[in-house]
């Protein structure tokens, strides 16, 4: 158990290091295993978000944040393992983005009392999609609250919550970060 407590802090100060640190579309597509193209188009479709510097012509440098190549590494896990389309990767990424989710999941990880812990804390630190595969998708995470989901539902982002649901993903946080912070590492 110790070294299981050890190894997740050593996981939190490097997650706090690479918060400061900015990303190339080169190292993107490393982290990503793509190709640096990929990551040009995805981001010229609005899917990925170059936050720190955008495009500014041709053969211009683009500079992602942490949580930009949070967003980045998320919407190709939803392409590689659910196959979802571009379109509908756009739409969720695009309203995580908007609720400051990828900052909060960059910055406000759960700590590892959460992460260890048997209780109801195991649900924070998740993200569920609720009807991922039609028009009526809800999007749920430890970052949304109420109010927030609220808003999202007035402004049309997502249908009336938990209406006619019948089909659900959940993704585990921490094991993601983990992943893209691995390979951060081997950059």
């Amino acid at each position: 158990m110790k070294n299981i407590l050890t190894n997740i802090c050593q996981f939190h100060i490097l997650s706090n290091m690479e918060q400061q640190r900015s990303f190339s579309t080169a190292q993107l597509a490393r982290i990503l295993d793509k190709n640096p193209r990929f990551c040009i188009n995805w981001a010229e479709m609005g899917i990925f978000l170059a936050d720190i510097q955008p495009a500014a012509g041709y053969a211009s440098r683009r500079e992602f944040s942490y949580a930009g190549v949070l967003r980045a590494f998320l919407a190709v896990h939803f392409q590689n393992k659910y196959g979802f389309r571009r379109e509908k990767i756009k739409s969720i990424i695009v309203l995580l983005w908007d609720t400051g989710f990828f900052r909060n999941w960059a910055e406000n990880f759960p700590e590892a009392r959460e992460v260890c812990s048997l209780t109801v804390d195991q649900v924070k630190g998740s993200l569920f999609i609720l009807n991922p595969y039609e028009e009526n998708t809800l999007i749920m995470d430890s970052a949304l609250s109420i109010a927030e989901t609220l808003k999202a539902w007035e402004k049309g982002y997502i249908s009336a919550p938990f209406t006619n649901m019948h089909d659900m993903i959940a993704f585990n946080l921490f094991e993601l970060k983990q992943e893209v912070d691995k390979k951060i590492a081997q950059l």
